[in-house]
């Protein structure tokens, strides 16, 4: 029997892809895997379909069969929520789960946005611009640093949203992020003059350029920070 404290739920990466069934979900970034941390093997596999603001729809496929199946639709559940605290209601094979303590969404302008990130994948834009086709679709979470909304997640999406001229967007605050740990990034944006979702639109670079001088500095940055802990 598979302990089920061992398995990890967490967002699939390109080389799960072959997994999922329904291609939209791996272009909207809903595609998630359970695998046992003490081997990695892939468990089982989630394909989340968002319906609308509140509610979605979750389908398992479970490769193991002495897996404990309400175990770990909750552990995708508690993922995807961690992704997704807007949603209310998610709806899967056997039963539903009502979410009561959903984040509440504020529509605002897509100018009153500070970005926290400053470059952006070309690899990622084009995956978003093949489903993003309502600023509805546009969810992002925020943290509030200096009378502004910064964005702590979500860029692309932004980006995209500017692409396609939406003036609104929606947002929730971020309970799971530090705020001062997103000033760091705010400061960099500043230093280089990225103040709005306009100015981010013109830092597109390439998967690799994007791994080193985003990925990487983030990666330093983070744990420089650990270091001082």
């Amino acid at each position: 029997m598979i302990d089920i404290n061992n398995i990890k739920v967490r967002r699939a990466l390109k080389e799960h892809d072959k997994y999922c069934k329904d291609r939209r979900v791996i272009q909207s970034n809903n595609f998630f895997i359970a695998a046992d941390e003490k081997n990695n093997n892939i468990i089982a596999t989630g394909e989340l379909d968002i319906i609308n603001q509140e509610e979605a729809n979750l389908g398992i496929d479970i490769a193991i069969e002495e897996i404990n199946e309400h175990e770990i639709t909750i552990k995708f559940i508690n993922e995807i929520l961690y992704w997704n605290p807007f949603l209310k209601t998610i709806r899967y094979e056997k039963g539903e789960f009502n979410n009561h303590n959903a984040s509440d969404l504020e529509v605002v302008s897509i100018e009153d946005i500070q970005p926290s990130q400053l470059y952006i994948s070309k690899d990622k834009i084009r995956k978003v611009s093949s489903w993003l086709d309502s600023y509805e679709k546009v969810i992002i979470p925020v943290v509030e640093i200096d009378g502004r909304y910064v964005s702590t997640d979500g860029h692309t999406r932004l980006v995209q949203a500017f692409i396609n001229g939406y003036k609104n967007v929606y947002i929730y605050m971020d309970k799971d992020i530090d705020s001062e740990t997103s000033r760091v990034f705010v400061d960099w944006c500043r230093d280089e003059n990225i103040t709005s979702i306009k100015d981010l639109s013109s830092r597109l670079i390439n998967r690799k350029e994007y791994e080193v001088k985003w990925i990487g500095r983030c990666e330093n940055c983070f744990k420089s920070l650990e270091d001082k802990q």
